[in-house]
């Protein structure tokens, strides 16, 4: 940060008031100082719809955000949801059972 300073500082005029002068440079460090603290942008998790459904409040969709991965449900019939609990467990036992 101070080298950027610096490097800003030496395409500064030398020749111009001392006030002007140390305004230019307070600004040249707030800018570099805000580049510096300014926080990463997060990833956004990806959703993908897994049915079109012609309610609008019903949905089935998968979401993945970096490595984790869900799936969500909404306004599906009871008899859906525990099938749908009975496949994923039966899925992970088949690959996660020694």
């Amino acid at each position: 940060m101070i080298a950027a300073v610096m490097v800003e500082q030496e395409r500064l005029p030398s020749d111009v008031a001392a006030e002007t002068y140390k305004a230019a440079l307070m600004r040249i460090y707030r800018q570099q100082a805000e580049a510096l603290m300014a926080k990463p942008k997060k990833a956004k998790a990806i959703s993908k719809p897994l049915w079109h459904f012609d309610d609008k409040d019903t949905f089935a969709r998968r979401k993945q955000k970096d490595r984790t991965v869900s799936f969500e449900f909404s306004r599906l019939p009871k008899t859906v949801i525990k099938e749908l609990d009975a496949a994923v467990e039966a899925v992970l036992k088949k690959h996660l059972q020694p």
